[in-house]
């Protein structure tokens, strides 16, 4: 999973906040921080994933927003295959 970190972190371009990532997300694109992933699904549900040791992401739609979220900072990265 470290790798998988360091690579994330490696390839990483301009970062912003919360509000800012929310609205990347609903236009169609990803998001991540660390070991976290935001995407939309096709219906528009907002999916937070958590990085497993295998690189891929556990996916789960919240019934609310983890607080830890909301004060990372974000980047766009490639969409998942959900």
């Amino acid at each position: 999973m470290k790798q998988n970190l360091l690579r994330l972190k490696k390839n990483k371009g301009e970062e912003f906040g919360w509000d800012e990532a929310v609205q990347i997300v609903r236009s169609g694109k990803s998001v991540a921080s660390g070991g976290w992933k935001l995407q939309a699904e096709m219906d528009g549900n907002l999916l937070t994933g958590k990085l497993k040791a295998d690189g891929s992401y556990s996916w789960v739609d919240p019934m609310f927003i983890p607080p830890i979220l909301l004060d990372l900072k974000w980047h766009e990265v490639e969409k998942s295959i959900i």
